[in-house]
């Protein structure tokens, strides 16, 4: 499968990575955060000092870091209402719930998984949330159901499972892998 290196109009990161792959139909965007890498938290995804009560540190750095990766997704050739999985790194965890809120209006539509961790800080000062996603650029073979059994329905905002199907990633027999490799016909089962 070809791997491509994706670039979009977000801000890039001073570590020595790429801001998304896109493997096939897949979209994997690294983790990103609110800052413009010059001046540290981004403007944007700062309160107005002028009105310190009103917003939430982390509420504006997650709708920022939501935005870029938009602008990420929107460059593979996809969307976020495409995306099957997200992590969110916070710094804070007595704003868990802030977070949460604006990854689940993302995640709300079509019930897709994330995951959020606790850390002790992140790459550049003053951010507080870091979120990576993984999704797919739709019309390239892969069909999506959502599952559903006589199991009761879970609480939390999640369908049970997925059923994927894509015939590009068909598993083949051991026998024509080892034959690719050169491997001897001794070894080759099918």
């Amino acid at each position: 499968m070809k791997i491509e290196i994706i670039k979009s109009g977000a801000p890039r990161p001073l570590a020595n990575y790429n801001e998304c792959f896109k493997v096939g139909p897949w979209v994997f965007a690294a983790g990103q955060i609110a800052s413009d890498y010059k001046t540290g938290v981004a403007p944007e995804a700062r309160r107005n000092p002028a009105f310190p009560y009103y917003g939430s540190d982390i509420k504006l750095q997650t709708h920022y870091v939501l935005g870029n990766l938009k602008k990420t997704f929107e460059a593979a050739g996809s969307s976020l209402d495409h995306v099957r999985q997200g992590a969110g790194l916070h710094d804070r965890p007595r704003q868990l719930q802030c977070l949460r809120r604006g990854v689940v209006r993302l995640f709300s539509r079509c019930r897709r998984r994330a995951t959020t961790i606790g850390t002790t800080g992140l790459l550049v000062p003053g951010t507080l949330v870091e979120i990576d996603l993984i999704g797919y650029v739709p019309g390239q073979g892969i069909e999506r159901k959502a599952i559903k059994s006589a199991a009761p329905q879970p609480l939390a905002n999640y369908t049970e499972a997925f059923h994927r199907r894509q015939s590009d990633l068909r598993r083949r027999p051991a026998g024509e892998r080892l034959q690719e490799r050169g491997a001897p016909p001794s070894r080759r089962r099918t």
